[in-house]
């Protein structure tokens, strides 16, 4: 399981029904929960951060 860390609250349903809420924070969590929050926005990282800059211009 990967681990995480949230830099807001998240929840995520693994199978459409349960619903589980991750608090801020790190936490093991599976490839498709880190997959759809990495998605969302609501990791930190290096994936987080490049995502906050000024898009790329391409000439």
């Amino acid at each position: 399981m990967p681990k995480v860390v949230f830099v807001q609250p998240f929840k995520f349903s693994p199978d459409g029904v349960e619903i589980i809420e991750y608090p801020v924070g790190g936490a093991s969590v599976s490839a498709r929960c880190a997959e759809v929050a990495e998605l969302a926005g609501v990791l930190e990282g290096p994936e987080k951060a490049a995502s906050k800059g000024a898009p790329e211009v391409k000439s």
